[in-house]
């Protein structure tokens, strides 16, 4: 899964809580080849992401942030044997280092 996201973190009280929302490209690919069949497939779509977080400011212009994020790409191109995916999502739960 290969994905291009431009993201924007906004936050609402100047610092600590944030909100984060993106739009892309998305491109999935698998191959399989387990003895009995082969399976191989590209998909190309688009991507949407939203997502919470808080950062911990430690001076002026570095923090340490929690964040979690939920993203879902929808396919329509289809290519080779991969009819069947048409969407994916994820979600992420993680820790970010930010210096401005």
């Amino acid at each position: 899964m290969l994905h291009q996201i431009v993201t924007y973190t906004f936050f609402p009280t100047g610092s600590g809580f944030s909100l984060r929302a993106g739009a892309g490209l998305g491109h999935l690919a698998l191959s399989s080849d387990n003895g009995y069949f082969t399976f191989d497939g590209t998909n190309d779509g688009t991507a949407v992401l939203f997502g919470v977080g808080y950062s911990f400011w430690i001076g002026r212009s570095f923090n340490i942030g929690l964040n979690l994020d939920h993203e879902v790409q929808n396919y329509s191109e289809t290519d080779g044997d991969f009819a069947a995916v048409d969407r994916a999502s994820a979600t992420q739960f993680y820790i970010s280092f930010d210096w401005y």
